[in-house]
């Protein structure tokens, strides 16, 4: 005797559960899977974007580069990329200075499975005995969400926030 199965969902919807009574009960995203097609995502200062998305695979990505507008010398600047909203701890994340490099962060730490990143350039008085304002600043990262630990996929969404305070 034959069993219903599910072959192949229609693009945009995903069989998460393996329950062919529901079906492909899961409406996915369209973030890219690789760095070379993320797509470009705009901070402005004092701005902040919430991405919202889901990867419904174990071995799964979402991609997406993020350019934040930069300060002048002279002024404080303060970008920030959090995964602000992860379910039960399914989904990691990624920050990369580009695609093949992981971004560090300020206090010497790394972007690799980071909750946060961020970098602080503080408003400097330049004067006698203090300093100048020099350092670089950042003004794109790489980010990619992937199931933390490949763990079983779900229907849920996570949301990435970056600012730029």
């Amino acid at each position: 005797l034959g069993a219903c199965t599910i072959e192949a969902c229609t693009s945009g919807f995903a069989n998460v559960d393996n329950n062919v009574a529901n079906g492909c009960e899961c409406v996915t995203d369209t973030y890219a899977a690789t760095c070379a097609g993320a797509g470009a995502y705009s901070v402005g200062l004092g701005g902040s974007l919430d991405i919202t998305g889901k990867v419904t695979t174990v071995s799964g990505n979402d991609w997406f580069q993020i350019n934040f507008t930069v300060s002048g010398v002279g002024s404080a600047y303060h970008p920030r990329i959090e995964l602000a909203a992860n379910p039960s701890g399914q989904f990691a994340m990624d920050v990369m200075a580009d695609c093949g490099t992981v971004a560090t962060c300020g206090d010497g730490g790394t972007g690799a499975g980071a909750v946060a990143w961020e970098q602080n350039y503080n408003l400097y008085t330049p004067g006698p005995g203090c300093c100048a304002d020099t350092e670089p600043r950042v003004a794109t990262r790489f980010v990619r969400v992937y199931r933390a630990n490949a763990n079983t996929p779900t229907c849920d969404a996570y949301t990435v926030r970056a600012s730029n305070q």
